[in-house]
């Protein structure tokens, strides 16, 4: 039993789910239950291929599947960002000059790099697993996004592939999809469903945030808005 609060609205209420995951995407509503039943659906299935994802104005994402399983996703938006994101939080020794970022920003440089050593199984694991968490969440923000600015959903386009040639692999017991919807339950629980997480935080006013958070905290965001990071740095 999940006790809610209805959005813009003064009283409480009582609704019955059977999952956490059931209670995040009724609560969230139409444009990701959509995606959610094709992502299941794909499981199901055992699909192997990609799912485009697409928007008016925006770069589309790409989902890819083997067997079932999501095993990249990735876009052209802040594609360079988000690679020098996942090397510095899980292989820093791949910033190195040797290694440019901008030069190996794809799931076919990743694989090689295991290959050739440079890089280990978990290391390359958790690099794939955080590509698929960010771009996954980015689609779920604009699904809703598009939803409440003009009452339109995402577009969809599935190609199928022969496994035998999908040069892709599995990751082993890796929730991707819980994680990503927990992650947006915590986000919208802080009032940021309109701010994207590519953005960079701009102070405005530093002397009223100075005021009115911690110490700590204001460092943080100071040094966010000084080193043009964004909120997912």
């Amino acid at each position: 039993i999940v006790l809610f609060k209805k959005a813009r609205q003064s009283h409480w209420g009582y609704l019955v789910f059977h999952s956490p995951l059931q209670c995040i995407l009724t609560l969230i509503g139409l444009p990701t239950n959509d995606l959610n039943k094709r992502i299941k659906h794909y499981r199901e299935q055992q699909f192997t291929g990609i799912l485009s994802v697409e928007v008016v104005g925006k770069d589309p994402w790409y989902i890819y599947f083997l067997a079932g399983q999501i095993v990249w996703a990735n876009t052209q938006s802040h594609a360079k960002e988000r690679w020098h994101r996942q090397l510095s939080k899980y292989c820093p020794k791949l910033l190195n000059p040797k290694y440019n970022p901008s030069k190996r920003a794809s799931y076919s440089d990743l694989t090689k790099l295991v290959m050739h050593k440079k890089i280990d199984r978990r290391c390359f694991s958790e690099i794939v697993a955080g590509f698929i968490s960010e771009n996954l969440f980015d689609i779920f923000q604009q699904g809703i996004l598009e939803f409440q600015r003009s009452k339109t959903t995402l577009s969809y386009k599935v190609s199928a592939r022969d496994a035998a040639n999908f040069p892709y692999i599995n990751l082993q017991h890796v929730h991707i999809w819980e994680k990503v919807l927990q992650s947006w339950q915590a986000w919208e629980e802080l009032d940021l469903v309109d701010i994207q997480p590519n953005q960079v935080p701009v102070i405005v006013n530093p002397g009223e945030l100075k005021r009115n958070v911690s110490p700590s905290l204001f460092q943080s965001l100071s040094g966010l808005d000084h080193k043009r990071q964004t909120l997912q740095d």
